[in-house]
């Protein structure tokens, strides 16, 4: 999705967030839209605000994850994927994004 679309998404999303603030689905999709316009670090405040409601939220977790990453925290990020995969080791998404996560980083 280009910059324009995904600007527009976030105009969206805040407008839906207005009528229901707390409506997690579409703080999560806010939150990926503002990774992908390069805004991580209000990205990972919306994906830690998540996390503090629902702690196992997989898309939260990976979204700060990444969002952690992009602002070069990536030992933090590492260390958040380790803790996600030592609670669910069969998790599929948590070793994609510690992947994504040594790929940002440049640590592989």
């Amino acid at each position: 999705m280009e910059a324009g679309r995904h600007r527009e998404a976030v105009a969206e999303f805040e407008t839906a967030l207005r009528a229901e603030p707390k409506h997690i689905p579409t703080r999560v999709s806010l939150a990926f839209c503002r990774l992908a316009l390069e805004e991580p670090v209000a990205a990972g405040e919306l994906f830690l605000a998540v996390l503090h409601e629902e702690p196992a939220n997989e898309q939260a977790r990976r979204g700060l994850a990444l969002a952690l990453a992009q602002t070069g925290r990536s030992p933090d990020a590492l260390r958040l994927c380790a803790t996600w995969q030592q609670e669910q080791p069969a998790n599929a998404v948590a070793v994609e994004t510690e992947g994504e996560v040594r790929w940002i980083g440049r640590d592989f």
